[in-house]
Parts: structure tokens; C-alpha cells; sequence
């Protein structure tokens, strides 16, 4: 998350508060204030309709429409949380580098349920429950390396038991084609390589 300082919201009173004896008595100074510091909450005011609106988390409406232009990512009806997140993949498919591991993190943003299997040389295949396999495919195929298979299934409305089965094994040489990755939900990877 972003650092953003707080907002002053009444630089005209604060700035009045801060006349010091007799000044406070002075109208006129108190009116030359006034107009100055209306001047400097609109500038802050302006400055913090900006911050928020270009950051992410923040972003709604066109904002967000700017920010998905910048990827490369059609808002296609999607609602701005939805959108949000396409954003989110999209910027990390245009920094891959193809390789496993930057599949993986694309996979983990996009899918709560999914797996991941090399299916020998340049191939692989990604199973993927209750996800747009449409939108996940487009993603995957910009992603990956030139010239590697895709093969993308994908299962919905096969109810709350069903989950793509997964194996723990060892991390060995993680992010390299020859690594056979599966996973359940969310973050956790169990990697394990073919022998």
C-alpha cells in the first residue's frame, strides 16, 4: 500500500488559530488570510483528487478506465473491483518474462483454485475451477514464452466439495521449465520435479 500524508481540511481556520495577540484583532489581515489559504486548501484539495485517483486500490470510474488503458486491459463491462484486479494481472503479464514462476503469480491472482502441470517439452497445462477460462487463456497465452503449448481446462458450477487435487513435494529449482507445480487454494505452492 501506498503512503499518502493526512489531508488538512480547514487550512483557513488553522491558519487563523495560529495569529499570534493583537493580529487576531485585525480584519483585514484576517481577509488577506483568508483569501491566501482558500487558495492553498484548493491546490491540497486538488492534489489529493489526483493522488487518489491515480492509485489502484483507489481508482473508480475513468480513473480506473486510465489506468487499465495504460496495461492494455478492456474494461468489457466489468464492475471496478473485477476491473481492478484484471488491472492488477494485466501489469503483471506485461513485466513476464514467460518463465513457470511468473505463470504462477498470474495463476494466483486470477484463480482461487487451480494447478499447474508441464506436459513435457514446452507444453504445459492449467486447470483452473470457477474462473473465466476465456480471459485467464488470454492472459496465459501473452504471458508465456514463444512457441510453448498452452493446453487451459477449466470447471465451474461443480459445487462446494470439488477442488483440483494437489501433492506436496520439494522445492527444487522452482521457476524453471521441468518443474511440475501443483496447487490448491491461494498462495501456498508445492513444487516437485520430475525425475
Amino acid at each position: 500500500m501506498t503512503y499518502v500524508p493526512p489531508k488538512q481540511t480547514d487550512h483557513v481556520g488553522d491558519g487563523i488559530e495560529k495569529l499570534a495577540g493583537a493580529a487576531i484583532e485585525k480584519p483585514r489581515l484576517i481577509a488577506w488570510l483568508t483569501v491566501h489559504l482558500r487558495q492553498v486548501q484548493a491546490i491540497e484539495d486538488a492534489i489529493y483528487t489526483y493522488i487518489f485517483g491515480v492509485l489502484l486500490d483507489n481508482a473508480i470510474g475513468v480513473h480506473l478506465d486510465n489506468i487499465g488503458a495504460l496495461v492494455g486491459e478492456p474494461r468489457a463491462g466489468k464492475s471496478d473491483d473485477r476491473y481492478r484486479l484484471g488491472i492488477r494481472i494485466a501489469s503483471k503479464v506485461n513485466r513476464s518474462n514467460g518463465r513457470v514462476q511468473d505463470l504462477l503469480e498470474i495463476l494466483s491472482l486470477a484463480a482461487a483454485y487451480w494447478r499447474f502441470r508441464e506436459l513435457g517439452n514446452a507444453k504445459f497445462r492449467v486447470e483452473v475451477q470457477d474462473t473465466d477460462v476465456a480471459e485467464l487463456g488470454r492472459w496465459i497465452r501473452k504471458a508465456r514464452m514463444g512457441g510453448v503449448g498452452v493446453q487451459l481446462v477449466g470447471a465451474t458450477g461443480v459445487g462446494p466439495g470439488f477442488r483440483w487435487a494437489s501433492r506436496a513435494g520439494t522445492v527444487t529449482n522452482p521457476g524453471h521449465w521441468g518443474t511440475r507445480i501443483t496447487s490448491g487454494v491461494g498462495s501456498k505452492l508445492a513444487h516437485s520435479r520430475r525425475a
